[in-house]
């Protein structure tokens, strides 16, 4: 095996890797997203649990705030970095 070709399948290999790398720190900026809307969600309820009626509404409003959360820091992003390495 030359040295040549031992050095573009080691090009090959990185390339690999880093796209892989790149795609595991989408999803876990996906999740980390979706962790941030539940907790938001949850906590919103909690605070509001006086009686039945704020609970429901503070679900409600924490599931609106949370989502509002996990778009800008999780869904949005993941789905513009996934645009951005597709495969062309």
């Amino acid at each position: 095996m030359s040295n040549a070709n031992r050095k573009t399948r080691l090009e090959a290999h990185l390339k690999k890797v880093n796209r892989n790398l790149q795609r595991f720190n989408i999803k876990l900026f996906f999740y980390m997203g979706l962790v941030g809307f539940i907790f938001v969600w949850g906590f919103a309820g909690t605070f509001n649990s006086d009686s039945m009626g704020s609970f429901i509404s503070g679900a409600i409003l924490g599931a609106i705030g949370g989502a509002i959360i996990w778009l800008f820091f999780g869904g949005i992003p993941s789905l513009i970095a996934l645009w951005i390495l597709r495969d062309k």
